[in-house]
């Protein structure tokens, strides 16, 4: 227990930056328990103006939030935009200690590049709920890389997820059978 120890840095959330690339309605959740929760200091990037928050956070660049944040979290949707936003390139620039999580979409993240950077101690850790191809091909290198914690795509898998899923196909059932929705979409671009 000593040995390990002695090789193993703890660090209290509290001491740390959380970077979240997507301040939509999940990301702005996630920054809200990170700021209030954990005390953490938040940073974020949209390609939208988004806000006000509240909870204390600052708006910087990606580039900004990959220099500086000790956890990377991703919320955005999988668009040519961001596509691949994950890349050898971004992963060489992230801090050696960081870690990387995508709960969005798995095309955002190149897994083989971040598999190669894990292996080679370039990063502190990965957590992926979300994979290119799901599930990933068990020869995948990602599935050995070390300092990974990969989950079955189950991240929306409560109760109350499953009932609003359920709710969106009764809306697309009754607009098919010439029924208003219960929830419309907001046509504002909100």
């Amino acid at each position: 227990f000593l040995e390990y120890r002695s090789r193993v840095q703890f660090r209290e959330l509290g001491s740390l930056t959380m970077g979240i690339i997507g301040m939509g309605r999940i990301g702005s959740t996630v920054g809200r328990i990170a700021a209030s929760g954990f005390a953490m200091r938040v940073l974020y990037n949209d390609i939208v103006e988004v806000g006000p928050f509240d909870f204390p956070t600052k708006a910087v660049s990606k580039e900004q939030i990959y220099e500086q944040a000790d956890i990377v979290t991703l919320h955005v949707p999988l668009t040519p935009l961001t596509r691949g936003l994950i890349d050898a390139a971004v992963l060489a620039s992230l801090r050696p200690d960081a870690i990387l999580i995508n709960t969005s979409r798995g095309a955002v993240v190149d897994t083989a590049a971040l598999a190669e950077a894990l292996a080679a101690g370039r990063l502190g850790g990965a957590g992926l709920d979300v994979f290119e191809e799901e599930p990933p091909p068990a020869d995948h290198p990602i599935m050995t890389a070390p300092n990974a914690i990969l989950t079955p795509h189950i991240s929306a898998r409560t109760d109350l997820a499953r009932e609003r899923m359920e709710a969106v196909v009764e809306d697309v059932i009754a607009v098919l059978e010439g029924r208003p929705p219960a929830y419309p979409a907001d046509r504002g671009g909100g």
